[in-house]
């Protein structure tokens, strides 16, 4: 909705973890990185990144971490 805060690629605390996939992409997008290229940063199949992005598959927790960090995005 208009004037609602941009959700962060993932929001979490020791208990929860909430992946946001069109932030996600517009981080990406931002970063000027191809599902390929986050692959080879990440080591995050290139496949199931578009999987995440379109909201058909939820990464676990540490593969958020491993996006998050390939994407120079701060944990938590």
């Amino acid at each position: 909705p208009p004037g609602s805060p941009i959700p962060q690629v993932a929001f979490s605390n020791p208990e929860v973890l909430i992946f946001c996939p069109s932030r996600f992409k517009e981080v990406r997008l931002d970063r000027g990185e191809n599902f390929k290229s986050l692959h080879r940063k990440s080591g995050v199949c290139y496949n199931g990144i578009a999987k995440y992005e379109n909201g058909k598959k939820v990464p676990s927790s540490p593969i958020v971490e491993r996006l998050a960090k390939a994407l120079n995005v701060p944990e938590r």
